[in-house]
């Protein structure tokens, strides 16, 4: 049995689903890791809570981000005793300025969970060369600083070898889909729905939602298309839910489940034209039995040879797709089968977290790679991460912290109480 602790945040977390592809991937492999007999616990940054947390299966953590950052001791004092074995961060930030800490401090082996490439993310989306520099110093003594580093696709896993760091401390972990809870639907064939699923508080969704609605819809409309619809899935800024509102567009916002929301699609679309990583909406298309048209972005990290995809980066050359697909029934529904067999061999979670809890074991019994922070960074580590000052921006805080600076929350067995520090 391997003890893992996962450093996270509550920010994707809403009524205790995840709502973010980092979020979901972080849940799903660590519920499963649970099942397979582990110890997971997991420490939340509480950066607004919407509550249930408490029906996770492991026991958790829940603390103020300035107490993350500026007294990480105190993790160490709600342990209580409890040493992991593994002490897994997705955020470059948390590497350093907490997570190689924390990890030498109970004895832990560090993972850095690479769910993207920040600088081309940053890049993408148009950040200044300065902020790209930064996040490119940041990611790469965050890799240096672990003694795991596991990327959701090969593309990132080849940045990190390149860069020099140990191929036996390496792994590629491809991102997974509920096979139980999403359940093939196929396409609806009673009018041409497009449907894209996305935390849209993400630049790059909010992105892609627009471009659907104000570029494709009216190339599928000038293409002879009838009444061509979208459906827009997922937890949206009010300024954005009112731009991309209007006929022909329905927005749902937060939902109880993307299996249900996507029964009504024809197609999943993912005009993704920014970013980096390995995005989960193809698999919830794949899963859910739909054809799936995509940018080449959106199909980053999966191996397009093999699977089911249209795609197409022009607005044009998009719409051109869906119309053939729109025009061949017997063509969707084929392909909707497809992905979804590939959904199964592929990327259900009980296999993931076999490889990935082999993997930790693999690492726990080697010795310490010796990573350490460099001296010279911790001083500019006090800029914050760049995904926290654009959700800020964006009145993503949509819920209250739960605890102070000296307060803790700890919820076991569903039971969630508030306590002082000793």
């Amino acid at each position: 049995m391997l003890k893992i602790l996962v450093l996270f945040d509550t920010l994707n977390v809403v009524g205790g689903r995840p709502i973010a592809g980092a979020s979901a991937r972080e849940y799903q492999l660590n519920r499963e890791l649970t099942e397979q007999g582990h110890d997971v616990r997991f420490m939340l940054g509480d950066v607004g809570c919407s509550g249930g947390w408490a029906g996770w299966p492991w026991r958790s953590y829940l603390m103020h981000y300035d107490t993350v950052y500026e007294q990480p001791q105190r993790m160490v004092e709600v342990l209580d005793g409890w040493s992991p074995d593994m002490v897994v961060a997705t955020d470059g930030y948390a590497i350093l300025m907490y997570g190689r800490w924390l990890a030498d401090r109970v004895g832990a082996r560090l993972v850095y969970e690479m769910h993207d490439d920040e600088p081309q993310l940053l890049r993408s989306l148009g950040g200044t060369d300065g902020d790209v520099d930064w996040s490119a110093v940041v990611q790469r003594a965050a890799v240096q600083a672990s003694d795991l580093v596991v990327t959701l696709s090969p593309v990132e896993a080849e940045l990190v070898r390149v860069g020099g760091f140990p191929p036996e401390r390496l792994h590629w972990s491809p991102m997974g889909v509920d096979l139980a809870e999403q359940k093939e639907s196929g396409p609806c064939l009673d009018e041409p729905v497009l449907a894209f699923v996305g935390n849209l508080y993400y630049e790059p969704n909010a992105r892609a939602a627009t471009a659907l609605v104000e570029r494709i819809l009216p190339a599928l409309r000038e293409r002879g298309t009838a009444d061509p619809r979208a459906l827009i899935i997922g937890r949206i800024p009010d300024e954005l839910r009112r731009e991309l509102s209007r006929p022909g567009v329905t927005v749902t916002g937060l939902v109880p489940s993307v299996a249900e929301a996507l029964v009504p699609a024809t197609m999943g679309v993912a005009p993704i034209d920014a970013g980096s990583g390995m995005k989960s909406k193809i698999l919830d298309y794949l899963a859910a039995g739909l054809p799936v048209v995509c940018s080449t972005h959106a199909a980053a990290g999966y191996p397009v040879d093999d699977l089911p995809l249209h795609i197409a980066d022009d607005p044009a050359r998009f719409a051109d797709h869906v119309v053939r697909l729109w025009r061949d029934p017997a063509a969707m529904v084929e392909m909707g089968h497809r992905g979804r067999e590939v959904a199964e061999h592929r990327y259900g979670w009980d296999s993931i977290a076999r490889v990935v809890g082999d993997v930790y074991r693999r690492i726990r019994d080697l010795p310490p790679a010796g990573g350490v922070v460099p001296g010279d960074l911790a001083p500019r580590l006090r800029h914050r991460p760049y995904w926290q000052v654009e959700l800020e921006a964006k009145d993503a805080w949509a819920f209250p912290r739960v605890v102070t600076a000296e307060t803790y929350g700890l919820c076991v067995d569903g039971q969630v109480s508030v306590r002082g520090y000793a």
